[in-house]
């Protein structure tokens, strides 16, 4: 779980008056590794029997080298199971032709790819190590601090606004009230919201803050 703190804004309850706020953002992240995947290996370099060199560009492609296509015919050597789809996205020396292997079909032949150098033509087989930790962004949550008392019955509109751009807006729903003194900066008679995701309005450019940071008048990432 990673969160921004957003603290600064102001926030207009169903076009009221604007009040100080305070605006958590929390997103789960899901670990996506995969035991025997691999990845370009950003150190790897060569040098082929001509002298030319080779390595990963900052885009981890090798622009020294090109693919070429070997259409082959059905024999022992057709690769059918197990094949690494993260090395055959990028530079792989032997490819599956997807349709001609579909399990209810007999298999027609296949095409072996090899990448080659650009200049000489010799076989190239760029470096790679073990993938390292993957994760893509899971459930989402806002929670939005304002003072006052709401209640816990209400759904309202809101607009979040840094200095005179509006950056972030939607719905939201009171579900905590404090009549005492809490722990947070605003004290008695404030309320938390629970929010749907947050929309960024078109034209918003406030900088995104690094997770885990506080920002003031900061647009959510999105």
């Amino acid at each position: 779980m990673k969160a921004v703190n957003f603290i600064g804004p102001t926030v207009a309850i169903n076009n009221a008056t604007p009040v100080e706020c305070e605006l958590d953002y929390q997103v789960e992240r899901i670990d996506v590794t995969t035991i025997s995947g691999t990845e370009p290996n950003p150190a790897w370099e060569f040098v082929d029997a001509a002298g030319h060199y080779h390595a990963y560009d900052t885009e981890m492609k090798v622009p020294t080298t090109r693919q070429v296509a070997f259409p082959m015919p059905h024999d022992d050597n057709c690769p059918q199971h197990d094949l690494d789809d993260d090395y055959l996205d990028d530079y792989a020396i032997e490819l599956v032709d997807d349709v001609n292997h579909a399990d209810d079909e007999p298999c027609e032949g296949w095409t072996r790819y090899e990448t080659q150098c650009e200049l000489c033509g010799e076989q190239i087989a760029p470096g790679r190590r073990p993938q390292g930790p993957k994760s893509i962004p899971g459930r989402s949550s806002w929670t939005l601090k304002v003072p006052g008392q709401y209640s816990l019955t209400d759904r309202v509109s809101i607009k979040v606004t840094a200095g005179s751009r509006t950056t972030f807006f939607g719905f939201a729903q009171p579900f905590r009230s404090h009549d005492v003194i809490g722990t947070t900066e605003f004290g008695i008679g404030t309320t938390e919201f629970q929010c749907w995701p947050m929309a960024r309005r078109a034209g918003s450019t406030a900088a995104n803050p690094a997770p885990g940071s506080s920002a003031a008048g900061s647009a959510p990432p999105g």
